[in-house]
């Protein structure tokens, strides 16, 4: 019957396999690099876009709310004016983790000896510890306080711009920006400057966030851009990496005061494009890899075929099918590839151990 006859010619196949043991081990050698190779470069550009994707959320949340021209002009005017309505819409969503208010805005800071472009970011102090993670990231000093008032005011910066304005714990820098000249924007904006000392110093994964981000006190902000109590932004981590449904609610329940809800990819075009390129890019590697593992198993079959002329003569001449004897090759074929792929996997399993364990120094490509 026709399932003895294919265990018959599986088992046949099995057993060719060992016939030349050599260029077998060759071939399974062959397939095993290919497949480990292949399984390093997805594990680890996933595992490195993972990573990017991830610190790109933990900084700018999932959802960013925001007045609908602050994308494209950021500015004082602006803002978000009914803070307290989109704070409740926020606090109501089921999906919502954490939130976080912001006030952001472009700036010169000096010190005594050298001065820096900024990004100016006022933050309440505790829920932008819990969303971004920022307070892990203090070397220097410690995290902002919350506590704001004309003779304390804090700032806390980056590495690099720490570096630049020769500015440590203590030292003074002046924060200069564009405020609201009045309560409309017609009215235009005036120059305003304020005093802040240093009581921490980040250091981030991003060197653009260590040399250009300052962040203050969101009531010293306020101040600083005369914004009353009004917001640049509420950022919203939610308890999913599936933000459409949340953004969906949220536009709805916002829609009459006319703010936008944005997502991550919104605003990071090129990191989206970059993850859309590296997933083309592993799918033409993997497809190279494979290609040429197939190559390397034909290449060993047609060998075989040719040393095996007598013997498949025979099995013709006593009634063997050619379709018989074409599934006793690619049985053959097979049963080498299978063997290759599990080889393949149990390397880089091995090899996974050793890097959970070691790590992989990648310092000779910085």
């Amino acid at each position: 019957d026709s399932d003895g006859m294919t265990g018959l010619f599986a088992s046949t196949a099995w057993r060719n396999v060992f016939r030349n043991r050599w260029r077998s081990l060759i071939v399974v050698a062959a397939v095993a690099i290919g497949v480990a190779g292949s399984l390093f470069v997805i594990l680890f550009s996933a595992g490195m876009m993972g990573q990017m994707v991830t610190a790109v959320v933990r900084g700018a949340g999932h959802l960013q709310i925001e007045h609908p021209g602050f994308a494209d002009n950021p500015g004082v005017y602006r803002c978000i004016d009914a803070a307290a309505d989109v704070i409740t819409a926020v606090e109501a969503d089921p999906d919502t983790r954490r939130w976080a208010p912001r006030v952001i805005s472009g700036g010169l800071a000096r010190s005594a000896t050298a001065s820096a472009g900024v990004r100016i970011q006022g933050v309440e102090a505790g829920r932008e510890a819990e969303m971004t993670g920022v307070r892990e990231r203090i070397v220097e000093g410690h995290w902002l306080t919350g506590e704001s008032s004309s003779r304390r005011r804090e700032i806390v910066i980056g590495t690099k711009l720490a570096a630049k304005l020769r500015a440590g714990l203590g030292y003074k820098v002046v924060l200069t920006a564009q405020a609201r000249a009045g309560e409309r924007e017609q009215e235009g904006t005036e120059m305003t400057s304020g005093v802040y000392r240093v009581v921490g110093i980040f250091r981030m994964p991003s060197e653009a966030m260590n040399k250009a981000i300052v962040f203050l006190n969101v009531e010293d902000a306020q101040v600083l851009l005369g914004m009353g109590e009004d917001l640049s932004q509420v950022a919203v981590m939610l308890a999913t990496d599936e933000s459409g449904q949340a953004q969906t609610r949220l536009a709805g329940a916002l829609a009459r005061e006319g703010y936008v809800v944005r997502t991550w990819q919104d605003g990071n075009r090129t990191l989206v494009q970059m993850v859309d390129l590296f997933e083309a890019t592993i799918l033409i590697y993997v497809v190279i890899i494979f290609l040429g593992a197939a190559f390397g198993i034909i290449n060993t079959m047609l060998m075989a075929v040719f040393e095996r002329t007598r013997e498949l003569g025979i099995l013709r001449a006593v009634g063997t099918g050619r379709w018989m004897l074409f599934r006793l090759v690619i049985y053959e074929a097979l049963f080498i590839s299978i063997l290759g792929t599990i080889a393949g996997i149990c390397l880089m399993a091995a090899l996974h151990a050793v890097w959970l364990r070691h790590g992989l120094d990648l310092s000779m490509f910085a």
